[in-house]
């Protein structure tokens, strides 16, 4: 057995740990970034397939919103992290229609600038 394939298992090891600590500190951005919206529910992270779901029920109603976030990615430019996304639906009708149809006014470019903050240079240093 050589000593590459006898650490390989380790490294796994070390990148799974990794992941789950960055999916934690990214469930709580996300949360922390939606709290004046509502109170969020379920957040869910594949870095594999670059997918967001959670689910919040928005103030004022008493029933979860489920969104859907596909293609996902941050970038650092320019000393800031910036989220970009290729689609976002929800499970409300209404919602998905007001993203279709506006999305490209609020987000031309489907990005979002992050604010820069202890948390967010933490979670994205291990990018």
């Amino acid at each position: 057995m050589n000593n590459e394939s006898k650490y390989k298992p380790l490294t796994g090891n070390v990148s799974a740990i990794l992941l789950k600590g960055r999916e934690s500190l990214f469930k709580r951005q996300i949360t922390m970034w939606l709290s004046n919206f509502g109170e969020v529910e379920h957040v869910e992270i594949s870095a594999e397939s670059s997918k967001i779901l959670l689910s919040i029920t928005l103030k004022g109603e008493e029933t979860p919103t489920h969104i859907a976030i596909y293609e996902y990615s941050v970038l650092k430019t320019h000393g800031h992290y910036t989220f970009k996304f290729e689609e976002i639906k929800t499970s409300k009708l209404w919602m998905n229609i007001l993203i279709k149809k506006y999305i490209e006014h609020v987000f031309p470019d489907k990005e979002i600038q992050l604010a820069r903050n202890i948390t967010t240079n933490i979670y994205f240093s291990f990018l």
